[in-house]
């Protein structure tokens, strides 16, 4: 099949939007403005976190709020300490910090770090791990999930797949974006 054709498709998968799953929008906003706009999205790789960060930054831009996103991985590392404290630093109020990858921040610069922020309109985090921030939703793979979102994408169905949701995702130890991945590399090969 060829790439323009696949369901699977990068174009189609950046599409879709994060969706709650047993909870809402607005749920989820009280508590992030109950925990004053700090805190953390908590879990596994490809479960969704960074999609969850996305959609947050639209509702905060949304109700006035600037943001500053500060995207790690492997590919894009940790700038030093200085630049870091000094981003914070030049933010007021109405600014939300968002950083992506936080667990990849030093001990160090994390400590300076959250004093730093402590005057800013927001800090929000996604990481692998508890402990940071207070956390706000922690994602998981599960197979309704991934049910969902290939349910979303036109011109396929979960029925129709080379193998359940559920056994695809246990082969991809949880990773949502692997197994869709996955499914990609099994339509390519049509």
């Amino acid at each position: 099949m060829k790439a323009k054709d696949n369901p699977f498709r990068a174009e189609r998968l950046h599409k879709l939007t994060y969706q709650p799953v047993d909870e809402t929008w607005p749920s989820i906003m009280r508590r992030l403005s109950a925990l004053h706009h700090r805190a953390a999205i908590i879990g596994p790789h490809g479960t969704g976190k960074s999609t969850l960060l996305d959609a947050l930054a639209q509702r905060l831009a949304a109700s006035g709020m600037n943001l500053h996103r500060l995207f790690i991985n492997d590919t894009s590392p940790a700038p030093p300490m200085r630049v870091i404290i000094g981003m914070a630093r030049s933010l007021g109020p109405r600014d939300v910090m968002l950083i992506d990858g936080a667990e990849r921040i030093t001990r160090r610069t994390w400590a300076y770090l959250k004093h730093a922020t402590h005057r800013l309109g927001g800090l929000i985090i996604t990481t692998h791990r508890r402990g940071m921030l207070p956390p706000l939703v922690t994602t998981r793979g599960t197979p309704a999930l991934l049910h969902a979102l290939i349910d979303r994408l036109p011109d396929v169905q979960a029925h129709e797949l080379p193998m359940s949701p559920a056994m695809l995702l246990d082969q991809c130890r949880g990773n949502v974006r692997d197994a869709l991945r996955q499914l990609y590399d099994h339509y390519a090969a049509i």
